[in-house]
């Protein structure tokens, strides 16, 4: 696999932000490659990708050492070609109203196949949630999109 020898001779000591998408990673691989990396990222988005052999929970415990690591986006994760979702902390997103109807907000979510982490939130204490609302999907298992709207008035 192409990742594991990017992680066994790839180092960027200056790398700050990552995104790696549509990879099959192989856990001792990427925890390679992040632990090379964990003192300087900034950033982390993990899209598309398939841990095999590994548990996405201790991905995730590994990442809370990571003293700059400030903005996390996961997105469409699988474990051992079983899609995962975040059911309680999946992204949500807001949009307010325009024109006439000012009034209400629009509230879509969560996304339970997607969770995001912001600068300006505790990383450790999301990783925790993210650890704690991790599910890997049976097939026969639905969840329900929630979509909402509140009035601001």
């Amino acid at each position: 696999m192409v990742f594991n020898n990017i992680s066994d001779h790839v180092n960027l000591p200056n790398l700050k932000h990552l995104h790696l998408e549509g990879i099959k990673f192989v856990p001792n691989f990427l925890v390679k490659f992040l632990c090379k990396h964990g003192k300087t990222l900034c950033s982390l988005t993990l899209k598309n990708g398939n841990l095999i052999g590994g548990l996405w929970p201790d991905i995730l415990k590994l990442l809370e050492s990571f003293p700059k690591l400030a903005v996390l986006n996961l997105h469409q994760l699988a474990q051992d070609d079983f899609r995962t979702a975040f059911p309680y902390w999946g992204r949500i997103e807001c949009q307010g109203s325009h024109g006439q109807f000012e009034s209400w907000v629009h509230v879509r979510g969560p996304f339970k196949y997607s969770v995001d982490v912001a600068e300006w939130e505790d990383m450790k204490e999301m990783l925790g949630h993210f650890q704690q609302d991790l599910t890997v999907m049976d097939p026969n298992f639905h969840f329900e999109d929630h979509e909402l709207y509140f009035w601001t008035h």
